[in-house]
């Protein structure tokens, strides 16, 4: 289940990377690379233009994006194997808690 909300996460990122490349702005984007003129963008998409599919495509990938870091989050919580939870716990005792990066060659 990790393993395809990560794949589905790392595809909604590269679909948001490459919608927002296409879009419009104030030099015409990569879509008018396409056409060649000002006017380029707008008839590669269609009469209604790039904005609103674009636009749109936009909103549901980040939607997508977004969902699957929530849910990516919670999976990774109810894991316990980051080990936070001990070095919390050891914190709230006065324990010493060693360094994440120390090994036993970096000690002394």
């Amino acid at each position: 289940m990790l393993t395809l909300v990560t794949t589905v996460h790392v595809t909604a990122a590269l679909f948001i990377i490459c919608i927002v490349l296409l879009q419009g702005g104030s030099s015409g984007g990569l879509g008018a690379g396409f056409g060649g003129g000002s006017g380029g963008s707008q008839s590669m998409f269609g009469a209604s233009g790039p904005v609103s599919l674009l636009g749109k495509l936009t909103y549901v990938f980040a939607l997508i994006f977004m969902v699957t870091s929530i849910g990516l989050t919670v999976m990774q919580g109810t894991n316990y194997d980051i080990g936070l939870k001990e070095r919390l716990q050891k914190a709230s005792e006065g324990q010493p808690v060693p360094s994440p990066t120390a090994t036993e060659e970096d000690k002394p």
